[in-house]
């Protein structure tokens, strides 16, 4: 009896495993998949899939492949995170395009982490880059997000699977993503 019991008990934990399966975007695979979409044309394009151009090379072909955003970072979560951007970030511009241009909504066929870190591109958080229309892979050395040194940096997470948008959280509040130690918080004494 005391056997089937934990028997029964393990099945229920595997079971609760599976349904409750945390997912996590890390500062590791925010970095990779920023680099790999800057090398594609030197842009954020943010996209999960492209339409091949016409008479594409084999390099062009492998390169924008790569730069599809397939991993835990290319989630699209609700759309309460422009807000909480433009109100905790001082966004001034609105959110950026992959143009340069300025937009209200967030767009739906891409990346919602790419198009955050490409607003804070856009509106002068990168110093000494002031466009976005010809970016370096280089920019991911001023990105940081929540944890401690040594261990996994978490920027979003989600607590039960990849595709329930309504369960994402971006690290935009509190210690949340920076880039070049902005914004900061001091301790205030009440």
């Amino acid at each position: 009896m005391k056997k089937d019991l934990i028997y029964f008990c393990f099945i229920i934990q595997t079971l609760l495993n599976n349904y409750l399966a945390e997912v996590v975007c890390s500062e590791d695979e925010l970095i990779t998949e920023i680099i790999e979409d800057i090398q594609y044309n030197g842009r954020l394009n943010c996209l999960r899939t492209t339409t091949p151009p016409n008479n594409e090379t084999k390099d062009e072909r492998d390169r924008r492949i790569k730069s599809h955003w397939t991993s835990d970072c290319s989630f699209e979560s609700n759309n309460t995170w422009p807000r909480r951007l433009i109100q905790n970030y001082s966004i001034y511009k609105g959110l950026i395009d992959v143009n340069g241009e300025s937009y209200q909504i967030n767009k739906p066929n891409e990346a919602d982490m790419c198009e955050i870190i490409r607003t804070l591109i856009g509106n002068g958080y990168f110093p000494g880059i002031n466009s976005v229309l010809s970016l370096s892979p280089k920019i991911v050395k001023l990105i940081s997000c929540p944890g401690e040194e040594g261990s996994t940096k978490v920027c979003a997470a989600n607590p039960y699977d990849f595709n329930r948008n309504e369960a994402w959280y971006i690290f935009l509040d509190g210690k949340g993503i920076s880039v070049n130690a902005i914004p900061s918080y001091k301790l205030s004494v009440n």
